[in-house]
């Protein structure tokens, strides 16, 4: 049995006795995700943010997801989601789920500045749907140079 296999049997045996455990659903749906099994991944991740609405990387992670089945807006929504708890980890360090490590201000201007860049091309991919789409996607690209400015002066626009 592999490893991946043998991580989702006792992330279901967890459930099995916890199913309100919403990291152990995230966990499992990053095994499932990790073995090309999205719409498991997708159900996984779906069921810890139901449990727990602001978990950052279950809601990274199905953004991810989304974005592979193409289902643009949907991921759009979860990335806004989670640069919205990135938001909150400013003001608050238990309101996200991040690894100690992460928890410094540049690694979570970091982890803004990629999520916005996300942000911008799925925005960019409904362009010619929408012209508000257009726009989201220059402000984020905006953001995420003036971010890049206020870090560092030898960056130019």
């Amino acid at each position: 049995m592999g490893k991946l296999t043998e991580a989702i049997k006792d992330y279901t045996d967890a459930l099995a006795i916890n199913p309100g455990h919403f990291k152990a659903l995230s966990n499992r749906g990053y095994c499932y995700e990790r073995q090309n099994k999205l719409s498991l991944a997708l159900n996984d991740y779906t069921s810890a943010l139901a449990l727990h609405p602001t978990h950052y990387g279950a809601l990274v992670s199905r953004g991810a997801i989304y974005e592979k089945l193409g289902q643009t807006s949907e991921a759009i929504a979860d990335i806004s989601g989670a640069l919205e708890c990135l938001d909150k980890q400013t003001n608050n360090s238990d309101s996200l789920h991040l690894h100690q490590e992460d928890k410094n201000t540049t690694a979570i201007d970091q982890q803004k500045n990629a999520l916005l860049i996300s942000r911008a091309k799925l925005s960019e991919r409904l362009s010619g749907v929408s012209s508000k789409s257009f726009v989201n996607a220059v402000e984020d690209y905006s953001t995420v140079i003036n971010n890049l400015l206020a870090v560092d002066s030898t960056v130019t626009p």
